[in-house]
């Protein structure tokens, strides 16, 4: 009993029949080595821009809805409730004040105008700042008396 494959040509709609499992293997190969050959490189496609942080494929801006959508899927399947997708800047404000960032650098990272501007948003940060800076304090006046 002998099988035929069927393949859909893309051009005309029509079916192109191949009695034998060989033919169609030679026809698949084919066809990848010619495409490979029409395919250009990433680097001739990548467009040099201004330096997007998140870009599509060609070094392009990528939508603010596209990147929502891709980010609410990741959250989804990793299992984390909704959050939205500047909800990271702010992640990132508080965690590099808490981890001794001083406040230029942190603002000079978020590209605020003031460091007085950081503060008055982030500045929730600084009660429990406060206190771990009074016992590195008492700590170090402790190392003085000993001295």
């Amino acid at each position: 009993m002998s099988r035929e494959y069927c393949i859909k040509k893309r051009t005309k709609g029509k079916h192109l029949r191949y009695p034998d499992r060989q033919k169609l293997e030679w026809y698949i190969r084919e066809n990848q080595h010619l495409s490979r050959k029409k395919r250009k490189s990433p680097r001739e496609l990548w467009i040099e821009g201004p330096g997007y942080v998140f870009s599509n494929e060609f070094g392009e801006h990528i939508s603010y809805w596209k990147l929502t959508k891709h980010f609410k899927n990741v959250l989804t399947s990793i299992g984390i409730e909704k959050r939205r997708f500047h909800d990271l800047r702010h992640t990132y404000a508080v965690s590099a004040l808490r981890s001794g960032d001083d406040v230029k650098t942190v603002q000079a990272n978020l590209g605020h105008h003031s460091a007085a501007f950081t503060l008055d948003i982030y500045g929730h940060v600084t009660d429990s700042m406060r206190q771990e800076s009074a016992a590195r304090m008492e700590a170090f006046i402790a190392t003085l008396k000993k001295a």
